[in-house]
């Protein structure tokens, strides 16, 4: 039975996890800026294992003190789409959260961190969005080089309709010919499944 702290673990994939990892018996803590969320299932409601945490990682807080005896950290902050006027910049989401995360886990001595990259990033302004992933990459890597990376490209789930809408699109390109040929390397993966696989996989390097 492991500790586990997900660093943004209030949203669509970090439910997900949550949700894994409870099932995998292990003590799990989700720390966001919003807290618990509206609306959970209930394994996630109900288990005396799942505790939500109101923290805001810019800030000098208590969060840090979740990380104690932490055995598995997982960091899942970042955004897909920038808004300056609300400093939502990929340089702070994307890569100056994971350089507080890291440093964090680094002064935690936390053996197992997780980061949650992306294989390619969204329209029009995919690059700048996956730089900054790479970059925060880059970081976690610096401060441990045994930190486990995973690049899905597109998770998608009901509690997201816009997501099986955009899987469904995919998966009919990959049905034509000429488009298949173009988008033929990426490949939409239901989130639940995508966390049960990815829980497995953590577990399984800290044997």
């Amino acid at each position: 039975m492991a500790k586990v702290v997900l660093i943004g673990g209030s949203g669509f994939v970090g439910k997900a996890l949550c949700e894994a990892f409870i099932a995998n018996g292990d003590h799990v803590t989700s720390v966001s800026f919003h807290g618990k969320p509206q609306k959970i299932i209930p394994i996630l409601a109900e288990s005396a294992h799942m505790h939500w945490v109101q923290g805001d990682l810019f800030l000098a807080g208590d969060w840090k003190k979740e990380l104690e005896n932490c055995t598995v950290l997982v960091h899942l902050v970042g955004i897909l789409w920038e808004d300056k006027r609300e400093q939502l910049t990929y340089e702070r989401m994307i890569v100056e959260s994971a350089r507080i995360v890291a440093q964090a886990a680094n002064e935690a001595k936390i053996s197992k961190v997780v980061f949650l990259s992306a294989q390619t990033g969204p329209p029009i302004i995919g690059k700048k969005y996956l730089e900054s992933k790479r970059k925060a990459e880059q970081i976690f890597q610096a401060k441990n080089s045994q930190t486990m990376i995973f690049r899905p490209f597109l998770l998608y789930g009901v509690e997201r309709p816009s997501s099986v809408k955009q899987a469904k699109l995919f998966k009919f390109a990959q049905g034509v010919p000429i488009l298949s040929i173009m988008v033929k390397k990426y490949q939409p993966e239901e989130v639940h499944s995508f966390a049960k696989k990815a829980v497995a996989l953590i577990m399984e390097q800290r044997k």
